[in-house]
């Protein structure tokens, strides 16, 4: 993978992200080697390869790949808070995806997790890449992520079959910022914000991440209020 761009050969992917180790989970990173069809991203580079990115035999691994995913994906994409910024998506349009060629089948979830204030989860639009645990178990070292149930029953979810709010999740944000789709995201407070800004009786303050508390602690420490 990192030889094929580095050469200016863009490979599709899904499940592959540079900020992580790779996976292999997806399939759709498939590129032939010497003739033989291998996963780019989980193969290690070597002198005297002879790599094909392109071809018929390759489009039709990678939209088989795909299509896989999709077969157990909503189709309700302007619905959809990651329309337009997802990366399934994204690849559906590449690979010129118009038609499914498999039965749809949907495993069965627990509803949408909204019990954090910060972080929704959507197990139904998991596509299973291994991102959101690999960054909470093993970068941020949290642990409130695990795959649970085995085989076409795999979730992920907070362990111990916890609510979110439940779990040890700090609300760091690194498993939204990671997830391709919209199984896990920042909870969307818009309509709060535009009736907040609507309302004539409210002075509203904004302010960027990160360092919030700090800033806000600061200034209240530099102007005590009166006793």
């Amino acid at each position: 993978m990192h030889a094929c761009t580095k050469a200016g050969y863009k490979v599709p992917h899904l499940c592959y992200h540079e900020d992580l180790p790779a996976f292999g989970n997806c399939g759709v990173c498939m590129v032939e080697i010497n003739g033989k069809a291998v996963r780019a991203c989980s193969t290690p580079c070597e002198d005297g390869m002879q790599i094909q990115t392109t071809g018929k035999k390759l489009l039709d691994l990678r939209r088989e790949a795909l299509e896989i995913i999709l077969s157990n994906h909503p189709n309700n994409c302007p619905e959809c808070i990651k329309n337009g910024r997802c990366e399934l998506q994204d690849l559906a349009q590449e690979l010129a995806i118009r038609h499914m060629h498999l039965k749809k089948v949907r495993r069965k979830y627990k509803g949408r997790d909204e019990s954090s204030l910060s972080i929704t989860l959507d197990p139904s639009y998991c596509v299973s890449c291994g991102r959101c645990t690999y960054v909470c178990n093993e970068i941020q070292d949290v642990h409130a992520l695990e795959n649970s149930d085995r085989g076409f029953e795999t979730f992920v979810g907070p362990t111990f079959g916890r609510l979110l709010e439940e779990s040890e999740c700090v609300k760091c944000g690194q498993c939204s910022a990671h997830c391709p789709v919209a199984a896990i995201y920042e909870t969307d407070d818009s309509d709060e914000l535009w009736a907040a800004l609507d309302n004539p009786d409210l002075v509203l303050v904004a302010q960027e991440a990160p360092a919030v508390r700090v800033a806000l602690g600061e200034n209240l420490a530099s102007n005590p209020a009166p006793t």
